[in-house]
Protein backbone atom coordinates (compact mmCIF):
# COMPACT_ATOMS: atom_id res chain seq x y z
CA UNK A 1 0.00 0.00 0.00
CA UNK A 2 2.98 2.34 0.94
CA UNK A 3 4.41 1.93 -2.44
CA UNK A 4 1.38 2.34 -4.64
CA UNK A 5 0.38 5.25 -2.28
CA UNK A 6 -2.62 3.52 -0.90
CA UNK A 7 -4.33 4.52 2.30
CA UNK A 8 -6.56 2.10 4.44
CA UNK A 9 -9.72 3.92 3.77
CA UNK A 10 -8.61 3.70 -0.25
CA UNK A 11 -10.60 0.69 -1.96
CA UNK A 12 -8.53 -1.90 -3.37
CA UNK A 13 -11.12 -3.84 -5.15
CA UNK A 14 -10.61 -2.84 -8.63
CA UNK A 15 -12.73 -2.18 -11.72
CA UNK A 16 -15.83 -1.08 -9.35
CA UNK A 17 -17.88 -4.26 -9.06
CA UNK A 18 -17.00 -7.44 -6.51
CA UNK A 19 -14.90 -10.29 -7.57
CA UNK A 20 -16.92 -13.85 -7.48
CA UNK A 21 -15.48 -17.45 -8.14
CA UNK A 22 -14.45 -16.77 -11.89
CA UNK A 23 -12.47 -14.25 -10.94
CA UNK A 24 -10.78 -16.29 -8.83
CA UNK A 25 -10.71 -19.38 -11.15
CA UNK A 26 -8.60 -16.90 -13.51
CA UNK A 27 -6.25 -16.20 -10.54
CA UNK A 28 -2.48 -17.12 -11.56
CA UNK A 29 -1.18 -20.72 -10.39
CA UNK A 30 2.24 -19.14 -10.62
CA UNK A 31 3.61 -22.54 -11.07
CA UNK A 32 3.95 -23.56 -7.47
CA UNK A 33 1.21 -26.59 -6.67
CA UNK A 34 2.30 -26.00 -3.10
CA UNK A 35 0.24 -22.53 -3.12
CA UNK A 36 -2.82 -24.00 -3.90
CA UNK A 37 -5.22 -25.95 -1.40
CA UNK A 38 -5.94 -29.40 -2.69
CA UNK A 39 -9.99 -29.75 -3.43
CA UNK A 40 -12.31 -31.11 -1.11
CA UNK A 41 -13.72 -34.37 -1.70
CA UNK A 42 -17.49 -34.37 -1.50
CA UNK A 43 -19.17 -35.21 1.70
CA UNK A 44 -21.34 -38.61 1.43
CA UNK A 45 -24.96 -38.03 3.01
CA UNK A 46 -25.45 -40.17 5.38
CA UNK A 47 -29.37 -40.71 4.18
CA UNK A 48 -28.22 -41.66 0.52
CA UNK A 49 -27.27 -44.77 -0.14
CA UNK A 50 -25.85 -44.79 -3.93
CA UNK A 51 -27.39 -48.94 -4.71
CA UNK A 52 -30.95 -47.72 -3.64
CA UNK A 53 -33.72 -46.35 -5.52
CA UNK A 54 -33.29 -42.39 -4.59
CA UNK A 55 -37.08 -42.01 -4.66
CA UNK A 56 -37.70 -44.92 -2.16
CA UNK A 57 -34.95 -43.13 0.48
CA UNK A 58 -36.98 -40.00 0.07
CA UNK A 59 -40.41 -41.43 0.84
CA UNK A 60 -38.86 -42.93 4.49
CA UNK A 61 -37.61 -39.45 5.30
CA UNK A 62 -36.72 -36.13 4.28
CA UNK A 63 -33.12 -35.40 2.50
CA UNK A 64 -31.85 -31.90 1.94
CA UNK A 65 -28.71 -32.09 0.00
CA UNK A 66 -25.85 -28.78 0.78
CA UNK A 67 -24.02 -28.06 -2.50
CA UNK A 68 -21.01 -27.59 -2.82
CA UNK A 69 -20.50 -30.30 0.31
CA UNK A 70 -22.06 -33.09 -0.69
CA UNK A 71 -22.57 -34.83 -3.79
CA UNK A 72 -23.96 -33.17 -6.83
CA UNK A 73 -24.04 -37.11 -8.09
CA UNK A 74 -27.63 -37.57 -6.09
CA UNK A 75 -29.28 -34.82 -7.50
CA UNK A 76 -28.57 -36.55 -10.91
CA UNK A 77 -29.66 -39.75 -9.71
CA UNK A 78 -32.92 -38.42 -9.02
CA UNK A 79 -33.31 -36.86 -11.98
CA UNK A 80 -32.19 -39.59 -13.79
CA UNK A 81 -34.59 -42.43 -11.75
CA UNK A 82 -37.65 -39.91 -11.95
CA UNK A 83 -37.24 -39.49 -15.78
CA UNK A 84 -37.95 -42.95 -16.19
CA UNK A 85 -40.40 -43.87 -12.96
CA UNK A 86 -43.61 -44.53 -14.28
CA UNK A 87 -45.29 -42.90 -11.13
CA UNK A 88 -43.50 -39.86 -11.60
CA UNK A 89 -46.08 -37.02 -13.30
CA UNK A 90 -43.52 -34.26 -13.60
CA UNK A 91 -40.56 -32.51 -12.94
CA UNK A 92 -40.24 -28.59 -11.99
CA UNK A 93 -36.94 -27.17 -11.54
CA UNK A 94 -35.32 -23.24 -11.73
CA UNK A 95 -31.71 -23.65 -12.87
CA UNK A 96 -29.05 -20.88 -12.57
CA UNK A 97 -25.58 -22.20 -14.85
CA UNK A 98 -26.08 -25.23 -16.76
CA UNK A 99 -22.19 -26.68 -17.87
CA UNK A 100 -21.49 -27.07 -21.30
CA UNK A 101 -22.15 -30.88 -20.75
CA UNK A 102 -24.80 -30.68 -18.49
CA UNK A 103 -25.99 -34.51 -17.31
CA UNK A 104 -29.29 -32.28 -15.75
CA UNK A 105 -30.53 -31.31 -19.13
CA UNK A 106 -29.98 -34.65 -20.33
CA UNK A 107 -32.17 -36.05 -17.63
CA UNK A 108 -34.79 -33.10 -18.42
CA UNK A 109 -34.95 -34.29 -21.72
CA UNK A 110 -35.01 -38.27 -21.20
CA UNK A 111 -37.99 -37.21 -19.07
CA UNK A 112 -40.19 -35.20 -21.53
CA UNK A 113 -39.30 -37.68 -23.75
CA UNK A 114 -40.56 -40.09 -21.48
CA UNK A 115 -43.90 -38.27 -21.48
CA UNK A 116 -43.24 -36.17 -18.26
CA UNK A 117 -44.23 -32.96 -18.01
CA UNK A 118 -41.22 -30.84 -17.58
CA UNK A 119 -40.76 -27.46 -16.65
CA UNK A 120 -37.68 -25.27 -16.44
CA UNK A 121 -37.05 -21.69 -15.65
CA UNK A 122 -33.49 -21.13 -16.97
CA UNK A 123 -32.57 -17.42 -15.55
CA UNK A 124 -30.88 -15.29 -18.00
CA UNK A 125 -28.84 -13.32 -15.57
CA UNK A 126 -26.18 -15.86 -14.95
CA UNK A 127 -22.87 -13.79 -15.19
CA UNK A 128 -20.75 -14.91 -17.96
CA UNK A 129 -23.21 -17.75 -18.32
CA UNK A 130 -26.50 -15.88 -20.22
CA UNK A 131 -25.11 -17.43 -23.81
CA UNK A 132 -24.53 -21.19 -22.76
CA UNK A 133 -27.99 -20.93 -20.77
CA UNK A 134 -29.68 -19.59 -24.03
CA UNK A 135 -28.45 -22.50 -25.95
CA UNK A 136 -29.81 -24.46 -23.54
CA UNK A 137 -33.03 -23.16 -23.50
CA UNK A 138 -33.55 -23.45 -27.04
CA UNK A 139 -31.76 -27.54 -26.88
CA UNK A 140 -34.90 -27.78 -24.32
CA UNK A 141 -37.53 -26.04 -26.18
CA UNK A 142 -36.71 -28.19 -28.89
CA UNK A 143 -37.24 -31.37 -26.92
CA UNK A 144 -40.26 -30.96 -26.18
CA UNK A 145 -39.62 -28.90 -22.45
CA UNK A 146 -40.87 -26.04 -21.35
CA UNK A 147 -38.94 -23.06 -20.83
CA UNK A 148 -39.82 -20.49 -18.97
CA UNK A 149 -36.91 -17.37 -18.42
CA UNK A 150 -36.72 -15.26 -15.43
CA UNK A 151 -38.16 -11.55 -14.35
CA UNK A 152 -36.90 -8.91 -15.56
CA UNK A 153 -34.76 -6.86 -13.21
CA UNK A 154 -35.41 -9.69 -10.55
CA UNK A 155 -32.18 -12.90 -10.26
CA UNK A 156 -33.68 -15.93 -9.37
CA UNK A 157 -30.75 -17.32 -7.87
CA UNK A 158 -32.06 -20.12 -5.86
CA UNK A 159 -32.34 -23.84 -7.16
CA UNK A 160 -35.03 -25.43 -6.92
CA UNK A 161 -36.69 -28.84 -7.70
CA UNK A 162 -40.22 -30.08 -7.73
CA UNK A 163 -41.48 -33.87 -8.40
CA UNK A 164 -44.72 -34.75 -8.51
CA UNK A 165 -45.11 -38.11 -7.95
CA UNK A 166 -48.56 -40.53 -8.22
CA UNK A 167 -49.36 -42.24 -4.77
CA UNK A 168 -51.39 -45.71 -4.76
CA UNK A 169 -54.25 -44.33 -2.93
CA UNK A 170 -55.50 -46.59 -0.40
CA UNK A 171 -59.27 -47.83 -0.43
Amino acid sequence: MKKLGLKKKDTLIGSGRYLNHRDLMRFPSFGNKKLRYAPLPALPHPHVHVQQSILEQIQKRDILLHFPYHSFNALIDLLRECAVHPKVHSIRITVYRLATNSSVVNALITAAKNGKNVLVVVELQARFDEENNIRWANILKEEGVKVVFGFPGLKVHSKLCLISYIHKRRE
